[in-house]
């Protein structure tokens, strides 16, 4: 499989949040997915371009009127009802930082979110940067802050010299 980044662990953590509360939700992905999330594999492609080629071609396809929710900043271009949660704009704002391959995804994302029914976003600043830029979906006029949180497996460090949390296997962050 892919590396996993923190975007996809705030998805993991959104679906995890959305499952006792919406009945019939169904997580697709394509072959070669391994996270136990995934309710029905769906289509054939596989690997890192055809990634992305899946969620541009057969999601949309195979979900035809049903409403996709894509959890990690882009989502299917030419889909009938898509909600997309952007985490960033880090492509658009410092894209010396990525690999030049990485231009045609910014571009993907854009074109996505300009035409999604709805943006969420994890927080009211990115919700500010993403209006100037015109990804406001097609609905506007503004996308949604929904703040991913931390859960009952983290601690506040009280008094550590530090700050911060804790988590489960010892990791500190923040501070």
């Amino acid at each position: 499989g892919s590396v996993q980044t923190g975007i996809h662990r705030v998805g993991r953590g959104f679906i995890d949040g959305l499952r006792p509360h919406v009945p019939g939700l169904e997580v697709w992905a394509p072959p070669g997915v391994t996270d136990p999330r995934v309710d029905r594999v769906v289509g054939r492609l596989t690997g890192k371009v055809q990634s992305l080629a899946w969620e541009q071609t057969t999601l949309p396809m195979k979900a035809r009127t049903l409403p996709v929710l894509s959890l990690a900043n882009t989502g299917p271009v030419l889909g009938t009802r898509n909600i997309m949660l952007v985490h960033d704009l880090a492509m658009r704002h410092n894209g010396e930082w990525f690999a030049k391959s990485m231009r045609a995804y910014s571009a993907v994302v854009g074109a996505a979110a300009k035409r999604a029914d709805l943006i969420l976003t994890v927080s009211e600043v990115i919700a500010a940067e993403l209006v100037p830029a015109g990804l406001t979906g097609s609905r506007g006029p503004r996308p949604v802050a929904i703040h991913p949180a931390v859960d009952a497996r983290f601690t506040l460090l009280a008094g550590h010299p530090k700050g911060g949390v804790v988590g489960e296997g010892g990791e500190l962050g923040g501070g």
